[in-house]
């Protein structure tokens, strides 16, 4: 009909605004979290994972939406399957090729392009190994009890598959519909937020400390090395490389507080000196240095929010926020966006991340309460927002479905920064 129709092109144009709105939104985050030094091939391969990964938040209401209205044989449904297709076997590829190969690639200690990919490819090589020859012996086992039937195996790797599955979206699904509504509401009270910064800021100072701490024994493992009178041109090479990838200020501080038992004792460990043996320095050299940076990333970024929030507060009377972290706004509307940026910070931060709170915290409730219902075997309970005569609100929860489920991938814990 006319009405549906409209409907499926008014949902195709707002899955193609969510789509760039993604694009974008992956690519800020790749710029706010990436080091200047992460290669730009590495840059490329997370962009195209974190965007295939969003993506999906914008893709599925409108798979719900077509299907509804459109039903299975449709064009438009087809299409979409294809997309859906595509974008497995690019994320199969992506997790079991790709992204280990250059995981391995980056965190070899080796010294040069080639090596790095050539023990990359070896250790991985070794992995799958291992797993065809665990695949082999249960393959041998069914036939060893007359039971193999290879469409028994795939169902059993498709279930094993499924299961891995429900066991992620478990953990991160019940973490998301507690967090976010917890955050929001934890957000909206700006006192217990600087308690926490505050908090937060010690315990990263601690953790730079280690980093730190880390750091210097490394380097002085690389000058007691570097003293040797026996090392090759090769070892050389490879040797003043290492030292390279350390701060300037605090190899100078290590060669001067460097004391005759350190030497005795890094010199006892590197007797036997191998390339090996540098390789293995080389990989820890590169966690120690990325580790450090991540640490002093966090704790500078931690302790501008504190400040700034700090002044923030200091100002509730100010009717316009005086910072030392950030310029008063100039020109003929500088008084105006001051003005508006004290406005948002001290009178409308908490009512709306309040608001926000609630919101959330509803449809939290309405997805438990889904779950629930398929639990119990009555999902037509829910699917009366799927057959309303107008396809108005259908079109209208297109556009917000996404927007809880994109904050949920936005505030899961980081577990690798790039």
């Amino acid at each position: 009909s006319t009405q549906s129709t409209w409907g499926v092109l008014m949902v195709l144009e707002f899955t193609a605004v969510e789509l760039c709105a993604v694009g974008l939104v992956t690519l800020s985050l790749l710029y706010r979290y990436s080091a200047k030094s992460v290669p730009l091939y590495i840059k490329a391969v997370v962009y195209i994972t974190w965007l295939l990964c969003f993506s999906i938040v914008a893709l599925i209401p409108l798979d719900v939406y077509l299907t509804s209205q459109v039903g299975e044989q449709g064009q438009d449904f087809i299409s979409l399957r294809t997309v859906w297709y595509s974008m497995y076997w690019v994320t199969f590829s992506m997790t079991w090729v790709v992204l280990p190969i250059a995981q391995e690639v980056e965190d070899a200690g080796d010294f040069t392009q080639k090596a790095r990919i050539k023990r990359s490819l070896k250790n991985n090589g070794i992995f799958y190994a291992g797993m065809a020859a665990l695949g082999s012996i249960f393959f041998v086992y069914l036939l060893m009890k007359n039971e193999f039937q290879w469409k028994a195996v795939m169902d059993f790797a498709i279930s094993l598959s499924n299961a891995f599955g429900i066991l992620l979206v478990i953990s991160f699904l019940g973490y998301g519909l507690v967090e976010i509504p917890r955050d929001f509401f934890n957000k909206s009270k700006q006192d217990i937020m600087l308690k926490y910064y505050h908090f937060e800021a010690s315990s990263l100072d601690e953790s730079r400390d280690d980093a730190l701490s880390e750091m210097d024994d490394l380097i002085r493992k690389v000058l007691v090395v570097m003293k040797r009178s026996d090392l090759t041109a090769e070892e050389k090479t490879a040797v003043d490389l290492m030292i390279s990838e350390f701060p300037s200020e605090r190899v100078s501080l290590n060669r001067s507080n460097l004391r005759t038992q350190d030497e005795k004792e890094i010199s006892d460990e590197f007797g036997g000196l191998t390339m090996d043996k540098l390789i293995e320095l080389n990989r820890k050299i590169k966690r120690s240095v990325m580790d450090l940076r991540r640490a002093e990333a966090k704790w500078e970024r931690t302790l501008e929010r504190a400040f700034l929030l700090e002044d923030i507060l200091n100002s509730s009377q100010e009717r316009r926020i005086k910072s030392s972290l950030r310029r008063p706004p100039k020109g003929i509307f500088g008084s105006c966006i001051g003005y508006l940026e004290w406005f948002w910070h001290v009178k409308l931060h908490r009512p709306i991340y309040f608001g926000l709170a609630i919101f959330f915290s509803l449809l939290s409730a309405l997805t438990i309460l889904g779950e629930i219902l398929i639990f119990l075997g009555r999902p037509t309970a829910l699917r009366f927002l799927l057959e309303l005569e107008t396809s108005f609100f259908s079109i209208t929860l297109t556009c917000l479905i996404p927007l809880p489920v994109s904050y949920t991938h936005l505030t899961l814990p980081t577990i690798y920064s790039v």
